[in-house]
């Protein structure tokens, strides 16, 4: 974490915007460069640590699912005892669309040991037919995640474990065709 940014900080994106005028943000290409060792390409086994990137790809039937989650469950602990997870919730719709979700447990909360639920504003671009995309970073205690380009969650914790005694997961309960694809990242 940079001192100088209040102990936050986020990741340098590109930005450009979409034919029909939304503004879209992707993480920069030059993110790259924190990968260590080869891409996982898996949707069972992904990179092992506190520090990874995980991207998620999915084609979507025509008709949207209308219940179950496509996520990252990530800094989870050997014994199941912490995770935080986030993704596209197809269950709990704001309105017609679908919204992304980061949720975070009381033993992980920073302020007061309370759980939370951070949500996004209906994604535009998640439509029947389509494909979605879920891009994560996790480092230790931050967790940055863009949705389908559209809008970003930043999640910070209060992870006091070893980022070697972590490891991640991929959530499909929406059933979506999916590829997976996971770096361990030097941060």
């Amino acid at each position: 974490m940079t001192a100088g940014c209040g102990g936050w900080y986020v990741l340098p994106r590109e930005l450009s915007l979409s034919t029909g005028g939304t503004l879209l943000q992707h993480p920069a290409v030059e993110l790259q460069q924190l990968r260590t060792g080869a891409a996982i390409t898996s949707t069972s086994h992904l990179a092992a640590g506190g520090q990874v990137e995980v991207l998620v790809r999915c084609t979507l039937p025509t008709v949207l699912p209308t219940e179950g989650i496509l996520a990252i469950k990530t800094l989870q602990t050997m014994n199941g005892s912490q995770s935080v997870t986030v993704g596209y919730d197809f269950t709990h719709r704001n309105g017609s669309g679908v919204v992304g979700f980061a949720s975070v447990p009381a033993v992980l909360g920073q302020w007061g040991n309370t759980s939370r639920t951070d949500r996004t504003v209906t994604l535009q671009s998640v439509r029947g037919g389509g494909t979605v995309e879920l891009h994560v970073f996790v480092d230790n205690q931050v967790i940055e995640t863009f949705f389908a380009g559209e809008t970003t969650i930043t999640t910070a914790t209060s992870n006091a474990i070893s980022t070697d005694a972590l490891s991640s997961s991929f959530v499909n309960t929406a059933n979506l065709s999916c590829s997976v694809t996971s770096w361990g990242l030097s941060l």
